[in-house]
């Protein structure tokens, strides 16, 4: 054979063994990710919460994260981080790293309403999260105090008009009750005086008293002074479907009032370039948990309506959101840093 004709088979052979090297390295490159994506998750998973334990977001999110835990077959850990509402959970969830193992258990005031109304966040509500899934939220209602006379809205709106400025509201400015409340100031052509406090539950026990006409509050913040005396009378359901707790109870819009819609929204998020593999399992393991008859058992009790969905629902819900409250939010001049 001559040194030309080795040489040519050479490089034959060079060519293929370069060829042959170049799929084994490939191969190698896509193993750990396909080994992840099959294996995913292999270890506890983490989920951040906005409030105490016996808070409003714990009480949701346990029984949803001790379900998702069985279908999983790794633990899920619910954190709880309160304060600044919801701002710290939220900055936290954004340093974190995103490997799918981080979850947090944002809010309509986590997503929506802090953008609206706030500059200062430590997190961009548009770029550090990955929407998993729309999980559930709560109804708010519009409850006056009985000792004002009114038994619906249009009778409420009556009487605003008969005392402009007159009629008084408690709300923590930025909120989902601030926000209803404006909703309805402007279905209803009156003006309202919002009065400010910490918290639902002071408004609440100062209505008792007259200090506050109404408030918008979740019905389980309310439902135990309704009838009593000095108690409270629920005018209308800040929701597009009735209360199934108060089914004789009309929503504000049956009432002819538009686009008064209250509560908050709770939805499961991921930090930013986390791997489509964990949002996907993630998805399809909180899907399957929300449709547990133990599970709905137990967040019909505390109040709150069950959704369910892809990761695309969920981001086109937040962006419509936003919309609705910066608008709002703008027309009224709240900005908050």
């Amino acid at each position: 054979m001559s040194s030309e004709a080795v040489m040519k088979g050479g490089g034959v052979l060079s060519s293929r063994l370069i060829g042959l090297l170049g799929v084994m390295v490939l191969c190698c490159a896509l193993f750990p990710v396909v080994s992840s994506a099959q294996s995913y998750p292999t270890r506890t998973l983490k989920l951040l919460v906005t409030s105490s334990p016996g808070g409003p977001t714990d009480v949701l999110a346990r029984p949803i994260a001790d379900k998702v835990s069985e279908i999983l077959g790794q633990p899920v850990v619910v954190d709880n981080v309160p304060g600044a509402n919801t701002a710290i959970a939220a900055g936290r969830t954004a340093r974190s790293e995103p490997d799918g193992y981080t979850l947090f258990l944002a809010s309509a005031s986590t997503l929506s309403l802090n953008p609206a109304t706030k500059k200062n966040l430590p997190y961009n509500a548009e770029k550090d999260f990955t929407p998993v899934v729309l999980v559930a939220s709560s109804r708010y209602v519009l409850a006056a105090r009985s000792s004002l006379g009114v038994n619906n809205v249009s009778e409420l709106q009556a009487l605003a008009k008969k005392n402009p400025g007159g009629i008084k509201y408690g709300m923590s400015i930025g909120s989902p009750a601030h926000f209803s409340a404006l909703m309805l100031s402007s279905a209803a052509g009156v003006e309202f005086m919002g009065v400010p406090y910490k918290d639902l539950a002071q408004a609440t026990k100062d209505m008792l008293v007259g200090e506050v006409d109404f408030v918008f509050a979740p019905l389980s913040t309310v439902e135990h002074l309704i009838g009593q005396k000095p108690g409270v009378v629920i005018l209308g359901i800040a929701d597009n479907e009735r209360d199934p707790k108060l089914p004789n109870v009309p929503t504000i819009e049956e009432q002819g009032f538009k686009g008064v819609l209250g509560g908050s929204w709770y939805g499961i998020v991921l930090k930013s370039g986390s791997p489509d593999y964990a949002v996907k399992r993630l998805n399809e393991a909180f899907n399957q948990a929300l449709k547990d008859r133990g599970v709905q058992e137990k967040l019909h009790r505390a109040g709150f309506k069950i959704y369910d969905g892809t990761p695309e629902q969920f981001a086109q819900h937040i962006r419509n959101e936003v919309l609705v409250y910066k608008k709002i939010a703008q027309e009224a001049n709240i900005q908050l840093d």
